[in-house]
């Protein structure tokens, strides 16, 4: 707990028998402990909404007839309170971790430096409102278990216990003002911090290992 302690580019590769080639880079800085609100709601919005695009990209990437890996997706949150991680997470080909690790890493400085496009921003929002809308929709079938599991979670995060309905209306009313630049922002942001922290699974030994 407290402020993360100042790291550059670091590597850590664990080797074990039988263990996919699998990379994770990431980036930490201080937790968020604002109190909930709407103002905090909308950048948590505007993060989520940046990583997906970016995750969409990866995707792509994974698709390609030349991928340079296997699968790649990111996340951006608060880990228990002791600090808010950027984390992307690699599969790799066997003997392909260099392509892979090199494809990730620039990607990443590329969306931190060019941003994102408006299309982009547009299917972001359409995919986030599609799926509050269902939610909102289906309000009425909610099993209990589900909506005690919801009140519990908010206890330790000290969150304020919204409506599905409340949810998509909230969403809507941000959607009018979220900008290319503004989740761009937040994209760039997203790769600040100590790191990269680069940690490298391998079911055999590397040359060179660190």
């Amino acid at each position: 707990y407290g402020v993360p302690a100042r790291r550059d580019t670091q590597f850590r590769l664990i080797t074990q028998p039988g263990a996919p080639t699998a990379l994770q880079l990431a980036w930490v800085q201080p937790p968020d402990y604002t109190a909930d609100s709407q103002a905090k709601r909308r950048r948590d919005l505007v993060d989520y909404l940046a990583m997906q695009a970016f995750n969409r990209r990866l995707y792509a990437l994974s698709r390609a007839s030349d991928a340079p890996f296997i699968s790649a997706g990111s996340f951006k949150g608060d880990q228990i309170h002791s600090g808010n991680v950027t984390a992307i997470y690699v599969t790799a080909r066997a003997n392909g971790w260099q392509a892979a690790l090199s494809a990730t890493e620039q990607e990443a400085r590329r969306a931190a430096e060019f941003g994102i496009r408006q299309d982009e921003l547009d299917r972001e929002v359409a995919e986030v409102r599609a799926a509050l809308q269902v939610r909102a929709q289906q309000a009425a079938t909610q099993r209990t278990p589900t909506i005690a599991d919801e009140l519990i979670g908010t206890v330790d995060p000290r969150q304020v216990i919204t409506s599905n309905a409340q949810d998509l209306a909230f969403f809507e009313a941000q959607a009018k003002t979220f900008t290319t630049a503004e989740v761009s922002a937040a994209l760039a942001n997203a790769f600040k911090g100590a790191g990269p922290l680069v940690c490298m699974t391998s079911p055999v030994p590397i040359a060179a290992g660190q």
